[in-house]
């Protein structure tokens, strides 16, 4: 979200204001609302049957953040304008739907006697019911997700408005990232995969790490990739090597002039732990034009 905030409107310390009571009102990690949401996007019949059965605790999870790499940033840009990022997926009802269908999925590799390397690259044959199933099922978390996105930045507008600082939208977009749908590519219907990459069209996010630049670029449709760039800067270290090499002082350190809070020994999202969004973006420039470049102003983390 662009808004007409400048960055100049914002000392440290409310930032730091901001920051906390962000936290406060959505639940991060492990952790949901503790109430019901009442979403109205879960009240609509849903006949999958993973689905049906996870909806209650669905309507718990909407709004929240999560865990991981996921996170909320008060950013700027060239301009000191204001932008917020946010950075979640489709929670638990996601993965409980990813499980289920995989499980199929492995069972029916053993029926057919398939001999693939390995079981996480199990799949659904397009004969069989579960494959549009699960595409369906698919759909509906990356919707679960967007909403509960919108539903995230309403908390975070109404922080802002209860800290004194109200804003207009100057433009709002979402980027949705690890799905599959099916497109046409070079004269064929293909499902297109796209796993820690988004479909370069229109106005897409890549973000950086926490405490880096993230980019808002144009998509250039690149045909050779199917219309695809990638969702982020990449890691070049896994998140327990990245707990065990990085220590509080350096996490501390690549974090400097940054409104944050780093709980100790929890470093695998650091600056340190992925490669330089800078260069990435320089190495896709025959698919994605940079608009604005975002650096963080105060991150909350999942």
């Amino acid at each position: 979200v662009q808004t007409d905030l400048k960055a100049e409107s914002l000392s440290k310390e409310d930032l730091q204001r901001l920051r906390i009571n962000i936290y406060k009102r959505i639940p991060v990690g492990q952790t949901h609302h503790q109430e019901k949401q009442n979403n109205k996007y879960l009240q609509v019949k849903n006949t999958d049957p993973i689905i049906k059965d996870q909806l209650e605790s669905a309507d718990y999870q909407i709004g929240s953040l999560g865990g991981g790499n996921h996170f909320i940033e008060i950013q700027k840009d060239q301009e000191n304008t204001i932008w917020i990022m946010i950075h979640s997926g489709s929670r638990n009802l996601g993965k409980r739907v990813c499980d289920y269908y995989h499980d199929i999925a492995k069972k029916y590799m053993a029926r057919f006697h398939s001999n693939i390397p390995d079981m996480d690259l199990a799949f659904l044959p397009t004969e069989v019911p579960e494959y549009n199933m699960y595409l369906k099922a698919m759909r509906f978390c990356m919707g679960f997700a967007e909403v509960s996105r919108k539903s995230m930045f309403e908390q975070v507008y109404e922080v802002f408005l209860s800290c004194k600082f109200s804003f207009k939208i100057i433009q709002q977009f979402d980027t949705h990232h690890n799905f599959a749908q099916m497109e046409n590519h070079f004269g064929e219907n293909l499902l297109i995969h796209r796993k820690g990459a988004v479909k370069a069209e229109g106005l897409i996010t890549i973000p950086g790490s926490m405490g880096t630049a993230s980019y808002i670029c144009e998509g250039l449709s690149p045909k050779e990739s199917f219309n695809t760039c990638s969702h982020g800067a990449g890691r070049v270290m896994g998140r327990k090597e990245a707990n065990r090499q990085i220590n509080h002082e350096q996490a501390v350190k690549a974090m400097e002039g940054i409104v944050f809070d780093i709980r100790q020994g929890d470093y695998d999202e650091c600056p340190q732990a992925y490669k330089n969004i800078d260069n990435i973006i320089k190495l896709q420039e025959n698919l994605v034009k940079p608009i604005y470049r975002l650096t963080p102003l105060a991150v909350v983390k999942g």
